[in-house]
């Protein structure tokens, strides 16, 4: 198994972060929701959410590199709100070539492990039904099926 550098994201990693939350959109909408796909919109999307995201004190990035130092895999997590006890994850990704060497367990590991340092009581996370091995690394991990039947609703807005 190789060698990976996990650490938590600084600003100065925008660009190179960029790549792999496009990445991550794009198949997320072409390959789990089989959505129509314009890829010059969610690029741009991505980035001005990735430019604001990083601001926010409330979400966080860890981000894994190889040994070349070049990035290979992230997890975005959301922190708790003054109050709250609960972190969220948002998005896990790996490039699909450094798949299936743990990297996505060693970035939920680092999750896990900030939220027991802060005393969270749970961390929860949506995953597509479609997405079969991610609810298998979720589970091993110890994650279980929430009791909570949420529907999800969106509005189109007039352009």
């Amino acid at each position: 198994m190789k060698s990976y550098n996990v650490r938590k994201s600084t600003k100065n990693d925008y660009r190179e972060l960029l790549p792999l939350v496009t990445a991550s959109a794009i198949f997320q909408r072409k390959t789990l929701t089989k959505k129509r796909l314009d890829e010059p919109e969610i690029c741009k999307e991505v980035a001005d959410e990735l430019k604001a995201t990083m601001l926010l004190t409330y979400k966080g990035y860890f981000l894994a590199f190889d040994i070349q130092k070049e990035l290979q895999a992230y997890i975005e997590y959301g922190l708790p709100m003054k109050g709250d006890h609960e972190f969220f994850i948002n998005d896990i990704y790996v490039k699909p070539k450094f798949r299936h060497q743990k990297l996505a367990h060693s970035l939920l590991a680092k999750v896990v492990k900030l939220a027991s340092s802060d005393k969270a009581n749970k961390i929860t996370l949506y995953v597509h039904e479609n997405n079969l091995a991610a609810q298998s690394l979720y589970k091993k991990t110890g994650f279980k099926k929430s009791k909570d039947d949420y529907i999800r609703m969106e509005l189109r807005t007039k352009r």
